[in-house]
């Protein structure tokens, strides 16, 4: 199948993507315990907006299918939390890697290849939707 979103053309395969997800037992942030994914973890059914989790839906990628998620800390709220999901497939055309698309206060860019092997993902072509977007307290902060 093939998504347009802004500039961006890509060719999914969401049904290979969705049975390489059912290979990941423990999703990246679940698997790290700093407060920074705790955070996202207590608060993700919140921060992923609809358009979002349509999106994630249409190329295969469950809801808690962050392979990465990290945090610029500061002192102000809200934080800006990042990070990506893999799929199998291939960015056809895209803007400059530095243009996002925006979707509901989520910045949404793909990227060509895998930023780090996932077994799952093992031998597939794979290509990355990252996200920015800003997350609020969520679990109380340990400072």
């Amino acid at each position: 199948m093939q998504v347009q979103l802004g500039g961006y053309l890509v060719e999914a395969d969401a049904e290979a993507t969705a049975a390489a997800y059912a290979g990941i037992s423990t999703p990246g942030p679940e698997a790290c315990k700093c407060w920074y994914c705790q955070n996202w973890v207590a608060g993700r059914e919140q921060l992923v907006p609809p358009a979002v989790r349509d999106l994630l839906a249409s190329l295969g990628i469950p809801l808690a299918g962050e392979i990465e998620v990290w945090e610029v800390p500061g002192d102000a709220e809200p934080h800006i939390y990042g990070g990506w999901y893999m799929l199998i497939g291939r960015v056809v055309q895209g803007p400059v890697p530095s243009a996002s698309v925006s979707r509901e206060g989520w910045d949404l860019t793909f990227s060509h290849g895998a930023s780090y092997p996932v077994p799952a993902f093992a031998g597939q072509q794979i290509c990355e939707l990252h996200f920015l977007c800003g997350v609020g307290n969520f679990i109380p902060d340990p400072q």
